[in-house]
C-alpha cells in the first residue's frame, strides 16, 4: 500500500499568487467551489494546494480565465 502524500497548505496570498488572482477571488471560488475550509491557529484561511490545483484545472476546462 503506497502512503498517501502530504497536504499543502497556502495563505491567502500565497494561493493568490499561485492562482494569479487577488486574495478576495480565493473567497468567492471557497464557495462556488465548495472548497474544504481550512484554518491556521490564528484563524487565518488556508488553502490547500491539491484543491486550488483542481480549481484551475476545472476553470481551464470550462474556458474560463
Amino acid at each position: 500500500m503506497l502512503p498517501t502524500p502530504a497536504q499543502v497548505f497556502l495563505d491567502a496570498g500565497d494561493a493568490a499568487t499561485y492562482c494569479g488572482v487577488r486574495s478576495a477571488t480565493l473567497r468567492v471560488w471557497r464557495h462556488r467551489y465548495r472548497m474544504t475550509p481550512h484554518q491556521d491557529r490564528d484563524g487565518m484561511n488556508l488553502y490547500d494546494l491539491a484543491e486550488l490545483a483542481a480549481v484551475l484545472a476545472r476553470r481551464a476546462g470550462d474556458g474560463a480565465a
